[in-house]
C-alpha cells in the first residue's frame, strides 16, 4: 500500500514540476512573428501637424512610408501586413521633432503608440 502511494506522489511531483515548464520547451510561450503592425499617432500639440512614418528593414530599403495631417488631440492609424521582424522606425514631423529608432517586431511588440510634441516624439511600446 505505501508503495502506491509513494508512486503517486512521485508521479504528482514529477508531473507538477515539468508540466508548467513544456510550453517554454516548446516555444507556446515565446512571441510568434507578428501578422501586421498597427502604429498610432496621437498629435498632443495645439496645432495641426503633418506626419510621415517610415519604415526601413535592415538593408536600409524602405518598407512603408504614408504621411497624414493629424489635428490636434487627434490621432492617425497606419497598418502594414505581413512585417518584418526588425526595422528602424522613423517618425519626421514637418518643421518639428523627429526621431528614429530600431524596432523588433513579433506578435508581443506589434503596436506602438507614437506621440508627438511640440519638442519630441515618443515611442510607446506594445507588449504581451
Amino acid at each position: 500500500m505505501q508503495t502506491k502511494q509513494s508512486r503517486r506522489a512521485i508521479i504528482t511531483t514529477v508531473a507538477l514540476t515539468v508540466l508548467p515548464t513544456t510550453g517554454c520547451l516548446f516555444g507556446s510561450t515565446h512571441p510568434k512573428e507578428a501578422e501586421n503592425l498597427s502604429i498610432e499617432v496621437a498629435n498632443e500639440t495645439t496645432t495641426d501637424q503633418t506626419v510621415t512614418v517610415q519604415l526601413r528593414t535592415s538593408d536600409e530599403s524602405v518598407n512603408f512610408e504614408q504621411t497624414e495631417e493629424i489635428s490636434p488631440k487627434d490621432a492617425a492609424d497606419f497598418q502594414l501586413e505581413n512585417p518584418a521582424t526588425e526595422y528602424t522606425l522613423t517618425t519626421d514631423v514637418e518643421s518639428g521633432p523627429s526621431k528614429s529608432e530600431g524596432w523588433e517586431v513579433n506578435s508581443c511588440t506589434s503596436a506602438i503608440n507614437v506621440e508627438i510634441y511640440s519638442d519630441r516624439v515618443d515611442y510607446i511600446y506594445s507588449a504581451c
